[in-house]
């Protein structure tokens, strides 16, 4: 049994409209953000795609329609990229969402009435595959890469990206009418990819949806339930005032950033609920060690990782305190079915008289050593 080209467009596009439904409505349920609108255009977009697609088949003769599919589809995996900048806090880029797909769109309109089926073609096949890969890296390069989802995510898209590279490469050599073309990179082999790209990415980013809207419940409260840390909304104030107070009287201060290590492996391995475990331990002998009038917090760049100010103390004495930290963390294991699991962590010190007791410097590079701890075999210390 076999589909024809028509009857295969009209499945899709019925697929389609249900994904996007799927995402819409579940966008709709809570407060629209900027990221729901972009990701929404992008679903929307796929759904005027396989629309114009069928009137490109079923009517030769309605030859805009191929320029509004080739720009639908650029605009589809464009507002992707921009829905995910969006999603890691940078800015969408709108003359490059927008840019793009009316370039596509053009590639394909100036051949007029006789470019046909396949006008622009080259235009279309470099944008969508560019787009895969700039939002693969834009998720890779960004806390997502941290994310079961969000790098299935990545994975989705830039194995998307890779076919409509060979979509490209075989376009430029054997032609629209090859064999090899028709077979392996044909409509229908791309219609059906296409409708597997837009529901894995849907279930993706509906999942990261409700990842997101779980992190704006806890950071409403001034204190993380979990561990008891302040969040990332109410830290960088308290912290700050802290540090200017250090600063006013002279006092000496520090940052440490603290990096639990292991957290992720034990949510693979045994369940998200061990993870949540293995961090409400480690929030647990944080604020059990905490020296007077220490401030301690949530990195708001990794979820996983937590800030202490610690004032009044010298970097020597901060590394003291790091180290007993460690020491506590190993002798406080975490219960995993079967057994027991030990979670240790890299700690980096930034000193505030080397940063001008400024709490965003002074988290960069406590950051960064945290960082470079890790890379060097974990479960030490690291300071400027």
């Amino acid at each position: 049994m076999s589909l024809d080209l028509p009857t295969l467009l009209v499945v899709s596009a019925l697929v389609i409209v249900l994904t996007a439904g799927m995402f819409i409505s579940h966008a709709w349920t809570e407060t629209g953000e900027d990221v729901d609108r972009v990701w929404a255009l992008a679903f929307v977009a796929a759904v005027a795609t396989t629309t114009f697609l069928l009137v490109a088949v079923l009517a030769p003769d309605l030859w805009p329609a191929v320029p509004l599919v080739n720009g639908f589809t650029a605009l589809t995996v464009w507002a992707m990229w921009a829905g995910v900048r969006l999603h890691t806090g940078r800015r969408p880029l709108v003359g490059v969402l927008y840019g793009v797909p009316v370039l596509t769109a053009l590639a394909s309109a100036v051949h007029g009435p006789d470019g046909g089926y396949w006008a622009g073609e080259e235009a279309l096949l470099a944008a969508t595959a560019a787009g895969g890969y700039a939002t693969g890296a834009a998720i890779l390069r960004s806390h997502l890469r941290r994310d079961r989802l969000g790098v299935m995510l990545a994975v989705i898209l830039l194995g998307h990206a890779l076919f409509y590279t060979f979509r490209l490469v075989l376009f430029v050599v054997v032609g629209p009418a090859g064999r090899a073309f028709l077979t392996y990179a044909g409509t229908e082999v791309a219609t059906l990819v296409n409708v597997l790209v837009i529901v894995g990415a849907a279930f993706c980013m509906v999942a990261l949806r409700a990842s997101r809207a779980q992190d704006r419940r806890v950071d409403a409260a001034n204190f993380d339930p979990m561990t008891g840390a302040r969040t990332s909304r109410t830290f960088p104030r308290r912290a700050q005032d802290v540090l200017d107070g250090a600063r006013g009287t002279g006092r000496p201060a520090v940052l440490v950033a603290v990096a639990p290590e292991g957290v992720q492996t034990l949510g693979a391995a045994f369940g998200v609920g061990c993870a949540e475990q293995a961090m409400a331990v480690c929030g647990e002998v944080l604020q059990m060690v905490l020296p007077a009038r220490a401030v301690l917090g949530r990195d708001a760049l990794d979820g996983r990782a937590f800030q202490v100010v610690l004032t009044g103390c010298t970097v020597e004495e901060a590394h003291e305190w790091a180290d007993e930290l460690r020491k506590e963390l190993i002798d406080t294991p975490v219960p995993v079915p079967g057994g027991h699991m030990r979670v240790t962590a890299s700690v980096g010190v930034a000193d505030a008289a080397e940063h001008g007791f400024d709490l965003e410097a002074m988290c960069d590079a406590a950051r960064d050593l945290s960082r470079s701890a890790t890379a060097a075999g974990g479960n030490r210390v690291a300071r400027a």
